[in-house]
This record gives structure tokens, sequence and C-alpha cells, in this order.
């Protein structure tokens, strides 16, 4: 019995498909053929659009999260006042501390820091820096890949504790190169003058920190202010997975000591991680208003198809058929509709995405946007998700001019011309 139930589930269905395909087939006017085509057209740049808004969206925050987290790591754990100058008070970090920190889960590494504020002097050019001092352990693979000329400086060498990693931004704004060598005064009681020499040139895109940070040897600082080898600004923390920032920050917070704080970027750049949050708002409302324009053209499309095939509906009703076996035959050919536009959507967002990842078509400015080109970045579970939502909604909003079918007369609809 139940076998027979679903033999005849499965024949209503291929009878319901067939029927589908024909009448999409078979357009009877110009017109309509034109309107089929605007539906697909509209359905597919409307997700190709969300596809690209997406994948922007989501490389401007890669993009952002990654140049500061090369800069000052995931979370940064410093002393517990409120200097709000360059230079930090310092802390101490020992071999124990950072054995604890390397067992705090999603910890990936910990890097010992110091920072130095002076003033670059070379030629008659001048400017206010940063000096960053680091440990020969340190990690120089974001910087690898933004090293433009030069090398890294060799920190492992006591007779190189001179050399200096700059942006490329200072190179040009002070006229330095690789094997230039410029004067750094540190204002401080008394003031000191070291003769540093450039190694290495580098271009993160991020301005507001190529602008203003030099990398060095974290002795020079240490020498500078009389600070022990345990003697630090500062321990900068790398997260395996960034998304925990936050609860990592508080599981470190309860391992440190009382007069430590570990901060994470979210907590230190919250002008960025509010600028990161307005696109996400911009992406949804792109993402609303092309499923409404989407969701409308279907609708327009299958209110014609219903109105060119009145007289069919008027015939199929004649002979026996139900007003829900007929609605299906209409929704499927919305679904294919919407199928094919989606397919064609998703080739183009995808391949317009990965050409700009690629060959970076499209420049921007990077004072204003922190780097020097348009990011794409997305996932295959966003991509699944948003071609699941769209089809859903305009799935739901397509059933509106289905039921208008139960209306239709079978004697009216057969006389309709």
């Amino acid at each position: 019995m139940k076998n027979t139930y679903f033999c005849r589930k499965l024949d209503n269905l291929k009878l319901e498909t067939y029927i589908s395909r024909k009448l999409f087939k078979s357009s009877e006017t110009n017109f309509s053929k034109t309107i089929l085509k605007i539906s697909v057209i509209s359905v597919a740049l409307g997700l190709s659009v969300m596809i690209l808004s997406i994948g922007v969206s989501m490389g401007f925050q890669k993009a952002v999260k990654e140049k500061v987290a090369g800069f000052e790591g995931d979370i940064r754990i410093s002393n517990f006042d409120y200097n709000q100058s360059a230079e930090l008070t310092p802390i101490n970090s020992d071999s124990l501390l950072l054995n604890q920190l390397l067992r705090v889960h999603n910890v990936q590494a910990v890097q010992p820091f110091a920072l130095k504020g002076g003033i670059i002097k070379h030629e008659k050019l001048i400017s206010g820096i940063i000096l960053k001092g680091v440990t020969p352990s340190y990690n120089w693979s974001f910087f690898k890949s933004h090293l433009t000329i030069g090398r890294f400086p060799n920190l492992t060498d006591s007779t190189t504790l001179n050399n200096v990693l700059i942006s490329d931004n200072l190179a040009r704004k002070l006229h330095l190169d690789t094997s230039t060598s410029f004067y750094i005064y540190f204002i401080q009681e008394p003031p000191r003058v070291r003769k540093l020499k450039v190694v290495g040139v580098f271009n993160t895109g991020f301005e507001e920190f190529d602008a203003n940070y030099i990398l060095g040897d974290i002795k020079l600082i240490q020498k500078i202010n009389g600070w022990s080898d345990n003697q630090v600004s500062g321990i900068e923390i790398h997260l395996s997975n960034t998304e925990q920032a936050i609860l990592s920050s508080e599981q470190i917070n309860n391992l440190i000591d009382y007069n430590l704080k570990a901060e994470s970027l979210a907590e230190r750049y919250p002008l960025i991680t509010d600028w990161l949050k307005l696109l996400d708002t911009n992406v949804l409302f792109i993402i609303g208003l092309m499923v409404i324009i989407a969701g409308i053209t279907i609708i327009a499309t299958i209110l014609i198809l219903i109105l060119e095939k009145t007289s069919f509906i008027g015939v199929l009703k004649s002979m026996g058929a139900s007003n829900r076996m007929i609605q299906k035959i209409f929704f499927y050919q919305a679904i294919y509709l919407i199928g094919i536009g989606m397919i064609a959507g998703n080739v183009i967002g995808l391949t317009l995405g990965f050409l700009q990842k690629k060959f970076e078509l499209i420049p921007l400015d990077p004072v204003n946007y922190y780097m020097n080109t348009v990011p794409f970045h997305i996932d295959i579970q966003s991509v699944i998700l948003l071609n699941l939502g769209v089809l859903f909604v305009i799935g739901l909003m397509i059933l509106w001019p289905v039921n208008t079918i139960s209306n239709i007369s079978p004697i009216r609809a057969i006389r309709f011309k």
C-alpha cells in the first residue's frame, strides 16, 4: 500500500516537472520570452553583486586585522597603567611567563617587544617615528610578504645592533635606501643619539603604521633605557583562531599578574572595529535590496506566465488537475528560472572576485582605506549559505503569485484568449 502511494507521488512529480520544462521552452510570445530572460538576468546580477559585496567586506576585515596583527599581534600584554605615550612602562618577560602563555588554548606564538619614540634626521629632513625592538625569535612571516628591498636585520649578531627595517613611506620621505645610514634622536634625560643603518624596506599599504614604525633589535632599546634582558615594553600574542580573540584575552588576563593587562585588537582599536562592523551593515542592506529586486522580478514573471497560460490552466482543471498540482507546475518553473540565474550569478561573482584578487584591477588610496587595492576573500561556507538563503527567501515570495491559480475558473479560463 505504501509502495503504491509513493509510486503515485513520484509519477505526479515527474509529470509536474515535465510540464514545467515544456512550458518554459514553449513561451508563446516574444514578450514572455524577454521577461524570462530578464528574470534570469535579474537573479544572476543580484546574486553576483551579493557575492562581491560579501567577498569585499570579508576581504577588508581579513586584510585590516592581519595588518594590525602583523604589527602588534592579536593580543598584547602590557603594564596596567594609563600611559598614553608610545613608550610603555616596562614589564618582566621571563621564560616562566612565556611558557605559561604558550600553554593557553588557541595561543600560537608569544613575542616580547620594546617601543621607543624618537626623531629621525637625514640630510635636512626629519620625521617622528617609533622604534620597535624585537628578539631573534621574532616571526618575520608578515613582513616577508611585504618586503620590497633588502633583507631583515640579523638580530643574532651583536655587531649589527644598529641595523633596522623601515617602511617605503619613510624611505621616500627621508630619501633613504638600503645601506643608507641616518641619525635617530631619543628625547630623554640625558638625550641619546644613535646612528642606524637601513638594511631593508617594507610596504604593507597600512599607512597609519608604515609612516610611524621602524623595526630593529630589542637590545638597542634595552641598552638605551638601561633595562635588563628580561625587561620589555610588552608581549605580542598570535592566535590560531582570531575569532576567539576576546575569549583568549579573558583567559590570559586570569593568568597574568594584577599589574598586567591583555588586550585584543578590538579593545585596542575600537574605531577600526566599528568601521568594520559598519561594512557588515552595508553588506546586509545590499543583500536585502538585491533579494527584493530579484524576488519582485520573478513574481512579475510568474504572473505574466500565468496570464499567458490561462487557457492551458483551464484545460488542466477541466481534465481533473488539482489547484495544488498546477501550482506546483508554475512553482517548479519559477525555481528553474531562479536556479539558472543563481548558477550564472555564482560564476560571474566568483570569477570577478578572483580576478580582482589575482590581478588587483581596482586600486585604492591606502591613506583612506589602509590598503592599495580592493581585497576579496570568501569561503565556500558563506557562498553555500548565501545561495540557500536567497533560494529560500525568493521561494517564499513566489508563493503568492502561484496561489492566484486557485482563483482561476476552468470555464472562464478556457474561453480566455
